[in-house]
């Protein structure tokens, strides 16, 4: 059935169904739109195969369109929430491919990277320790593509704060402590810009504590980003704690 990303005919449910609504409004333009609008509703119930269905017949009869490209991101989702990795990546590097100068494709993107991150959690709080980095640095992987493969829009410095937040989960605080202070330097209206400046000091507080670098460059760094955050957000209480001790 169409691409060779596609999902088969045994992947779906209720054909019939199906084709009886797209021949009655086969001549609807809004019929792409609905029916990917469908497929998100069942995967937000959890219901995967029906949101398959309903993505796979908006990629079959309107490959070009807006819905199109939201449905093959749906579709990825639905592999990784099967557990197939290996059938989710060609459907993510057509995505990137064919929609890259989509305003909307960043945000499908990063929706696809969410299907990791949320378990990683949900792992990490089982104490799966091993479990939960595979899908951290899994979640990193899709997300940097937003970084690296795509043009900046809005999505572009969460990418890079979640992916921070994977990389300092992980413990590789130069990549989390960099990635923040991207997001600091880049984009400083970013709405979790300051708790960035938070954690990007926390990083090198962390890493002095544990000898990686000089408590010294610790101490100054943290002095300066602590701050910053305080001129810069003055509204910032939750932090005041920390960056007064600093």
């Amino acid at each position: 059935m169409g691409d060779d990303c596609s999902l088969t005919s045994s992947d779906v449910c209720d054909q019939g169904a199906i084709d009886d609504l797209f021949a009655k409004y086969a001549n609807h333009d809004g019929l792409p739109q609905a029916f990917c609008w469908l497929g998100n509703d069942y995967l937000d119930a959890r219901q995967d195969e029906k949101a398959a269905q309903c993505y796979q017949y908006v990629i079959d009869n309107s490959p070009d369109s807006n819905a199109a490209m939201s449905s093959w991101a749906g579709i990825a989702r639905v592999h990784i929430r099967r557990g197939d990795d290996q059938a989710a990546q060609p459907v993510i590097d057509k995505l990137i491919a064919d929609f890259n100068d989509n305003p909307e494709v960043a945000a499908a993107v990063f929706r696809i990277g969410e299907e990791y991150y949320e378990p990683a959690f949900a792992a990490e709080n089982k104490g799966d320790v091993s479990q939960s980095k595979d899908l951290f640095r899994k979640t990193i992987a899709i997300w940097e593509r937003i970084v690296t493969e795509l043009p900046e829009s809005a999505i572009t410095p969460q990418a890079y704060y979640f992916s921070a937040r994977c990389y300092e989960t992980l413990g590789e605080l130069d990549h989390a402590a960099n990635y923040y202070q991207t997001v600091i330097h880049d984009w400083p209206d970013y709405k979790f810009c300051d708790v960035a400046h938070f954690l990007f000091a926390r990083c090198f507080e962390t890493l002095a504590n544990s000898g990686s670098i000089p408590k010294e460059e610790a101490a100054l760094m943290i002095r300066d980003t602590c701050e910053k955050l305080l001129a810069d957000y003055p509204n910032t209480t939750t932090l005041l704690g920390f960056c007064r001790q600093a």
